[in-house]
């Protein structure tokens, strides 16, 4: 349907072809056609329908950033990465001379969850490991003790 009048009764009566070199807005955001329903026809010979495909990917239009999260941390658990439903990925790497410890989705415990050794130790975030909830770090002793994070979040651009 194109408003109040379907496609077929618009080219029927108004005797044009609505899809020819045509594009529609509806909104302020560009719309493609995905797929059509055909019911009915009142023509003598069967109207042929042609739908080319195109790759999804090609029609992807992503907005990609990538923020930087690292903090000093000490023997008190601080969080390191908020939650972020548009995460993509994300590197944590411990450049302290100590252990590091994350938590994820609760405050970071010293001996507990995933460790990151001293000098280099590292957790990377991918799509086969996802998570988009808190990340919480916490050193095993002293304090001014680095954690580097990176985060890349994508979203589509139109939304």
């Amino acid at each position: 349907m194109i408003g109040q009048v379907s496609v077929v009764a618009a080219t029927a009566i108004a005797g044009y072809d609505l899809f020819k070199n045509e594009t529609w807005r509806v909104s302020a955001k560009p719309r493609r056609i995905r797929g059509m329903g055909v019911s009915g026809c009142a023509m003598p010979d069967p109207i042929p329908v042609y739908l080319i495909p195109v790759s999804t990917i090609s029609e992807l239009d992503f907005q990609e950033k990538t923020e930087d999260h690292t903090k000093p941390l000490a023997v008190a658990s601080v969080l390191i990465i908020p939650a972020n439903k548009h995460r993509t990925g994300a590197w944590l790497i411990n450049d302290s001379t100590v252990t590091i410890y994350l938590g994820v989705g609760r405050p970071a415990v010293a001996n507990q969850g995933i460790r990151l050794n001293a000098a280099g130790g590292a957790w990377e975030i991918t799509k086969d490991n996802l998570f988009k909830g808190d990340i919480y770090g916490i050193s095993v002793s002293g304090s001014g003790n680095v954690l580097c994070a990176t985060e890349i979040e994508t979203r589509y651009a139109y939304i």
